[in-house]
């Protein structure tokens, strides 16, 4: 009999836990299926949707709760904003990026810039682009970001107080030391 309400009562409580667990991380993550947005200036972003800076930096904020500062004589094209992941790239000039973690925000996100991706891990980093000598600079104030295209081989892994740059010329292999130049 006491084995009996034992089995029950697993029986019965296992389901409703896994049901609370997978409720509050829907919640959590903001509902599963929402793809991510932003507005400038009270009109909505859109895949397409290209942002200069003359003068100076512009903010853009995204629903997931990331920020994207735009530095002066920049410019970006939004190139995707979906369910699951969400990619700017940047044309010319420099952004610093704030990114909500993807285990919090179910996002993943992508900077592009000429033939190099900066895959985003949840950080908070600069990226600047020249296009005219085709040369890259990411230095990673807090987090992990991994970098791949280009002149690199393979995916680039930066942390917290490392940078890599890489342009025309051939690049030093980046070492694991504070800063990773090339």
């Amino acid at each position: 009999t006491g084995t009996r309400r034992a089995r029950l009562a697993w029986a019965i409580g296992a389901p409703v836990t896994v049901a609370a667990a997978a409720l509050f991380f829907l919640l959590s993550t903001g509902g599963a299926g929402e793809p991510v947005t932003s507005q400038l200036d009270g009109v909505s972003l859109v895949e397409g949707s290209a942002i200069q800076t003359a003068r100076g930096p512009r903010e853009l904020v995204f629903s997931e709760g990331s920020s994207i500062l735009l530095e002066q004589n920049s410019q970006i094209r939004v190139a995707r904003l979906g369910t699951e992941l969400a990619e700017l790239k940047l044309a010319r000039g420099a952004l610093e990026a704030r990114i909500t973690p993807r285990t919090r925000s179910g996002i993943g996100w992508t900077i592009a810039a000429g033939n190099y991706r900066v895959r985003v891990v949840g950080t908070h980093f600069l990226v600047q682009w020249n296009p005219v000598d085709q040369r890259l600079h990411v230095a990673v104030r807090e987090g992990v970001v991994r970098v791949s295209g280009g002149a690199t081989t393979g995916e680039v892994e930066l942390t917290a107080g490392q940078s890599l740059t890489h342009g025309l010329e051939q690049p030093e292999p980046p070492s694991m030391a504070t800063t990773a130049t090339g």
